[in-house]
């Protein structure tokens, strides 16, 4: 991979696949909540990163969801963005983070 953004987006379809098929997500979702985290903070590219991690948060085990939903309402507040702000807000899972 030759750009930082495209390592949680090959996770998440990792994951998505994995689940799909059948098998055992648990290494896959740790490591595709790593690589979200991950992400540069620039305010930029708030609007992708809250969307690469609303689905992480889809495709993680409840346990990892609380660590990616803080980081994405911490976002929403820090950035001021609309966009951002509307889909956290809309989510489920960032409600009881």
């Amino acid at each position: 991979m030759s750009e930082d953004w495209e390592r949680p987006v090959v996770a998440c379809l990792a994951v998505l696949c994995l689940t799909a098929a059948g098998e055992g997500t648990v290494s896959p979702a740790a490591t595709m909540v790593e690589h979200c985290l991950a992400l540069d903070v620039a305010p930029d590219l708030a609007v992708f990163r809250s969307r690469v991690g609303l689905a992480v948060l889809d495709l993680s085990p409840r346990p990892q969801q609380a660590v990616v939903s803080r980081r994405l309402i911490d976002e929403a507040i820090t950035y001021w963005d609309g966009y951002v702000a509307r889909d956290v807000l809309a989510h489920v899972v960032c409600w009881s983070a």
